[in-house]
């Protein structure tokens, strides 16, 4: 049996994370590749292994590529904004830190309002926080390629080649 709080946290990941698409915020298949090899991570499945096992640290805006084909760009716009007037209120973003530089893996909307609010009002955002899951997503390769599941913080973590199926 989950205890309180576990399940106040499941409840809020499906309120907060979730637009009226349902397919931003984690719940989606997020794409990777490794060797030349595409494959599909379950980008709710890394979040979750993430809280409980990466720490989230302050990284400076100038770190972050800047996102490109978002999903849904009003929301950058209503983030801009929140962040503008003050309203806003981060929460860790999921990247890959590859040559120096994070690539978003979940959060791309939020670091793209970031760097736009920077923009307008230079400074307003110096840092995000940010939580490096490129262990993750190596490691569910790893096992992947090897036939192995990963389970990472108790979590399983499911993946697929771009012409297979799920794991898990």
């Amino acid at each position: 049996m989950k205890n309180k709080d576990t399940q106040l946290l499941e409840e809020a990941y499906e309120k907060v994370l979730l637009n009226e698409d349902g397919d931003v915020g984690g719940n989606h298949w997020g794409s990777v590749s490794s060797e030349g090899k595409s494959y599909s991570i379950y980008v709710m499945d890394v979040i979750k292994a993430a809280d409980k096992t990466v720490k989230a640290v302050e990284s400076p805006i100038e770190q972050f590529i800047p996102p490109t084909n978002l999903r849904t760009p009003a929301n950058v716009e209503k983030y801009k904004q929140d962040i503008l007037a003050g309203k806003w209120k981060w929460t860790p973003v999921y990247a890959q830190l590859w040559q120096g530089k994070y690539t978003a893996y979940d959060g791309n909307h939020r670091i793209a309002a970031a760097i736009e609010a920077n923009k307008k009002r230079p400074g307003i955002v110096k840092t995000i926080p940010v939580r490096d899951v490129a262990g993750i997503i190596d490691q569910t390769i790893k096992n992947f390629k090897s036939g192995k599941e990963t389970v990472i913080g108790g979590v399983p973590v499911r993946i697929k080649a771009d012409d297979t199926k799920p794991s898990q």
